[in-house]
Formats: structure tokens, C-alpha cells, sequence
């Protein structure tokens, strides 16, 4: 949905299986892309160059180079999301500090990477399912207006790796980060967050539904005449078909279908727990298939002893029948072993 021109590509160590269409594999890299917004850097390390995700890294930059400019602050601001499908649990999953010229850091045992900010950048770092663009933009605030407190209260903290940050990184203290976000938002946050913000530079131009942030709600519109379909919450994922018809996930667990002009009711979805994913395909002119991805942990025992164990790729499949705006299971759970 995002046109990277510019935006920076790096490819970094990450690598599933993905089965469909009677076992067909593909592999998914990690990219980490950036891009600036005046004095704002945004990055992000995502599993497609073509998802929700980096949209909503970019309506973030743009309200924070809006904020800044109200703030009348123009030195840099450097915010980096790890999306990580484990991290929902995670504390902290904000990082906040200030830059030193050399700033490093481990995306895993091997792969590291330095960037070199100026020794006055703000730096903060999120770890998450989803990326919070009010609670970022919250953090944003107060880092621009208390940044002789970050430089004095910062220090290296130690992380498990497996919510994406290095061993040590500097921040400030975790629950003083917590009480910022607790705290009721300015006036000049929730004037921000009135900002409309549009998708910028979709991929794909010539599709006829596209959507818009504004008051931390996402708006579906009809290009054509901008006729408003749906309104929601949140974009978890979205799914375009070949028919200009989309899918849009608003949760790990539910969807609605968009055919102009129709809508369809909340689909729901039985939830699992762990990293999981979503693919689309049209069965025929009337029918969708929806299939759910994810990694279900096992064991094997001999004698009651844990002679084996790790994770398996498994998957569930619906038929939706789009004239009936019905949902059906097609199996319950399939091994891709």
C-alpha cells in the first residue's frame, strides 16, 4: 500500500514457511525500512514491504513532524518499531532516551547495525504487535519538552531478547514511561489527533478504496466520490483482491468484506495464540477463502520424558459466502509438517 521509492530496504535474518494453495512455500524476509518526515525519522522492521503496519508508521510521522512544528522544535527525532507478534505481553514496550554520535544496537546474535545520530536526538523505541500512534506521539511530546530530564535520568537497562531489543539499551526509567502514557493527553495532543492524515503514495493507484486516519479511527472511503464505507478502530490488516474488493482485518480474530458499495457485517474468527497471519484468495466469483497461519507448540514424551519438542506450522480455512455474508469453517486445523 505504500510506495517505498525513497525509503530505505535492508534485509535482515528472518525467514518462515508459508503453505498455500495444496502446500505451495514462499518465504517471508524481515524489511527494515525508514523515512523522514522534516525532522522526524521513522523505521520500522516488518515482515512485508506492503501492509498496515508501515501505513501506520507513516500517519505517525506526519503528526509528529506536525507537533514538532507547533512545539517549534526542529532538532531530530528518531522513532523505531520492532514488530514482533509475541511482544503483546511485553514490559517495557517503549524505550525513550537521547542519541550519542554512535548508536548501537542487535536486531539478533549476528546481525548488527550502527546509525549514527547527532548527540541530541531523540530516540524511542517500540516493541509491538501493533504500532500505538497516540501513545508514540505522547512520548514525542514529552520528550521534546523535557529533554534535559531524559539526559540526566537515562540509563542502560538490560531486556530479554526475544521482545526485540538489545541486551542493554539506554532509556529512562520504564515506569516513568508508564506514568507519561497514563496521564491524561494535553490540549495540544488531542488537537493533533484531529489532523486528517491521508495514506501517502499508495502502490497501487489505481485501486478505488483507500482510507484515512483521524481521532485515532481509520475512515474507508470510495475514491471516486469519497463516500465513507466504514469506520473503525483499527487496521490490523488489509487484504486487496483482484476485483477491487478488499478485506480489511481489524483485529488477529475478525474482518469485513468491502465491495462498493456494500459492507459486510463483522466476521469473526476463533483466536490462537502466538505469531499468526492471514491470506485471502478468491474460490471463485461468489466465494472468498480465508486462511489462518500460525506456529502451535508441541511436545513428544516417552516414558512421561519430553523426548522432543518445538513448533509446528498449522492452519484453519474458511469459506465466506459473499452473496450470504456468511462464514464457514472448512477444517479446523491442518500440519504443515
Amino acid at each position: 500500500m505504500v510506495a517505498i521509492g525513497s525509503m530505505k530496504r535492508f534485509v535482515c535474518i528472518f525467514m518462515f514457511a508459508l503453505g498455500i494453495n495444496l502446500g505451495e512455500v514462499s518465504a517471508h524476509i524481515v524489511f527494515c525500512i525508514t523515512r523522514n518526515f522534516g525532522n522526524v525519522s521513522v523505521s520500522i522492521n516488518t515482515y512485508s514491504d506492503d501492509n498496515a503496519d508501515i501505513n501506520d508508521l507513516m500517519i505517525f510521522g506526519q503528526l509528529a513532524e506536525l507537533l514538532s512544528k507547533h512545539l517549534k522544535y526542529d532538532r531530530p527525532i528518531f522513532v523505531d518499531f520492532e514488530t514482533h507478534q509475541y511482544a503483546d505481553n511485553c514490559f517495557p514496550n517503549f524505550l525513550v532516551s537521547c542519541g550519542k554520535k554512535k548508536y548501537k544496537y542487535y536486531r539478533s546474535e549476528t546481525v548488527k547495525t550502527k546509525s549514527n545520530l547527532p548527540n541530541d536526538a531523540i530516540i524511542i523505541r517500540h516493541a509491538a504487535k501493533k504500532f500505538q500512534i497516540q501513545s508514540a506521539l505522547k512520548l514525542v511530546e514529552y520528550a521534546i519538552l523535557n529533554r534535559k530530564e531524559i539526559n540526566l535520568k537515562q540509563e542502560y537497562l538490560t531486556f530479554d531478547k526475544k521482545y526485540c531489543f538489545e541486551y542493554k539499551v539506554k532509556s529512562i526509567n520504564p515506569l516513568m514511561v508508564k506514568e507519561v502514557l497514563d496521564a491524561p493527553n494535553s490540549d495540544l495532543l488531542n488537537l493533533i489527533l484531529k489532523a486528517k492524515i491521508n495514506i501517502p503514495s499508495q502502490k497501487n493507484e489505481e485501486q478505488n478504496i483507500s482510507y484515512y486516519w483521524k481521532n485515532n479511527r481509520y475512515y474507508l472511503f470510495w475514491k471516486k466520490d469519497d463516500n465513507i464505507l466504514l469506520d473503525i478502530e483499527n487496521i490490523y490488516d488489509l487484504k486487496r483482491l483482484k476485483d477491487s474488493s478488499v478485506v480489511i482485518f481489524d483485529s488477529d480474530s475478525s474482518f469485513y468484506y468491502i465491495k462498493y458499495p456494500k459492507v459486510s457485517q463483522r466476521q469473526v474468527i476463533e483466536k490462537v495464540s502466538g505469531y499468526s497471519w492471514f491470506e485471502v484468495e478468491n474460490k471463485d466469483s461468489v466465494n472468498l477463502l480465508i486462511y489462518l497461519f500460525y506456529y502451535r507448540y508441541f511436545e513428544e514424551k516417552t516414558d512421561d520424558k519430553v523426548t522432543s519438542y518445538g513448533t509446528k506450522l498449522c492452519s484453519k480455512r474458511w469459506t465466506y459466502l459473499i452473496k450470504e455474508d456468511e462464514l464457514i469453517l472448512d477444517w479446523e486445523e491442518k500440519d504443515w509438517k
